[in-house]
């Protein structure tokens, strides 16, 4: 795949503001509240602009990944496969990374009984953003 690195940031913001798009629509729609910049802003006790910058550079992080583990491993027809199993991944990470800010920091569980809820809007939301970021190179890829 030949990409430059400012078109992985692009697709990295472009997923990342989708992916938070779609968090912002499930937390409408009967799942709780998921939104990471506001976590982010207020564990590291700064403003939402903060909290936003440091989303999106996450995104930006696993794009680029994504863009590496692709040229080297991932070669296939099925891109949006390919997006999705990454998409797995970064859930999984992300997990792993809240996982230890919440045990540094301690970060309390939902206040209404509904991590179920919660793990799978993460998950539907991680797998959208896997998805775009495949979409955004499969894009790329063919207008070269």
């Amino acid at each position: 795949m030949k990409t430059n690195p400012v078109n992985s940031v692009i697709v990295g913001v472009a997923s990342t503001i989708g992916m938070s798009i779609l968090m912002f629509i499930l937390s409408n729609v009967g799942f709780p509240e998921m939104n990471p910049p506001k976590m982010m802003a207020g564990i590291m006790h700064q403003s939402l602009f903060v909290g936003w910058i440091i989303h999106l550079m996450i995104g930006i992080v696993f794009t680029i990944t994504f863009r590496l583990i692709y040229n080297w491993k991932l070669q296939s027809k099925s891109w949006y496969m390919n997006g999705l199993l990454f998409g797995i991944l970064a859930w999984v990470l992300g997990q792993i990374g809240f996982g230890v800010i919440g045990a540094v920091v301690g970060m309390p569980a939902p206040r209404d009984g509904s991590m179920g809820l919660m793990m799978a809007g993460s998950v539907i939301t991680h797998l959208f953003f896997g998805f775009c970021v495949a979409l955004g190179f499969n894009l790329s890829v063919r207008r070269n």
